[in-house]
């Protein structure tokens, strides 16, 4: 039980996965927690970068046009 809980609190840690995409923007925006620390941060830095180079602006934008009818 206790290697699953050290398993939850690591996937649950602001800190360990620094921040996250906010949605609605034309652009990439990461949201990061007020307390971010450095680590945070860090990590809040290497999610924009998995974000860019996967274009996920670009996917969502696309999925959600087809979604739409509308074309991209």
């Amino acid at each position: 039980l206790r290697s699953g809980l050290r398993q939850v609190k690591s996937v649950t840690d602001w800190r360990q996965y620094g921040g996250a995409p906010v949605l609605g923007f034309d652009h990439l925006l990461i949201k990061a927690h007020g307390r971010s620390n450095q680590r945070a941060i860090e990590n809040a830095l290497k999610v924009a970068d998995r974000c860019v180079r996967s274009e996920l602006v670009e996917q969502m934008r696309q999925g959600l046009a087809v979604r739409s009818g509308m074309t991209p």
